[in-house]
């Protein structure tokens, strides 16, 4: 549901059509914000390669043992250089939204640092890292400038990156309406049958 039906599919490997390639890490804020990632760039013209396979040459340039995603966020990384793809996009994301009278939801500091220590430890690679600020508070469409302006260094014009970053949100509130409602449907299912239910 996340990657092929709200979000654009990852099948920048297959694709044959000349496109230019933007990477993305299968780790961190891409399991939450994959439509509005993906969208965006697809509405500009890029093809996505989400990498989900975690290169161990990769894990084992990790400058310090913090956690599991920290790890994933360097093998993915690896994986993606080894096939020549070198805009690899890498939020900054600061703060998610929260629902209205809950409390704020911050990135925990290992997620958000996770471009600058990238950048670091693969310095010699010819990547270029597109990573934008992303606090967002105030909702979702709060970050549109930030999109905006990361378009512009890609030579996009403003009016389509603001097109593209609508289509984002766009996508991205379907799957949160979608994903509520299999929760809804799953809590109901629960109810019905005096079952357990366990969230992983």
């Amino acid at each position: 549901m996340l990657f092929n039906v709200f979000g654009v599919a990852p099948d920048a490997c297959e694709s044959k059509d000349g496109r230019p390639v933007i990477g993305m890490l299968g780790v961190f804020s891409v399991y939450s914000y994959y439509p509005l990632y993906s969208w965006f760039f697809n509405e500009l013209g890029y093809a996505i390669d989400l990498s989900e396979t975690v290169d161990h040459e990769g894990v084992r340039m990790c400058q310090s043992s913090r956690c599991y995603p920290y790890e994933i966020a360097h093998g993915t990384l690896y994986h993606l250089l080894k096939k020549g793809i070198r805009d690899i996009f890498i939020p900054h994301l600061v703060n998610m939204p929260h629902d209205a009278g809950g409390m704020g939801s911050l990135s925990c500091p290992i997620a958000q640092g996770t471009p600058y220590y990238l950048e670091a430890t693969f310095a010699d690679s010819g990547m270029r890292v597109l990573r934008p600020v992303l606090d967002m508070s105030d909702g979702i469409e709060s970050v549109e400038k930030a999109f905006v302006d990361l378009a512009a260094g890609l030579g996009q014009p403003a009016d389509k990156a603001a097109r593209a970053f609508r289509k984002g949100c766009e996508m991205q509130a379907a799957f949160e309406a979608a994903a509520k409602e299999e929760g809804r449907k799953a809590l109901e299912r629960i109810e019905k049958e005096n079952r357990i239910g366990i969230v992983l």
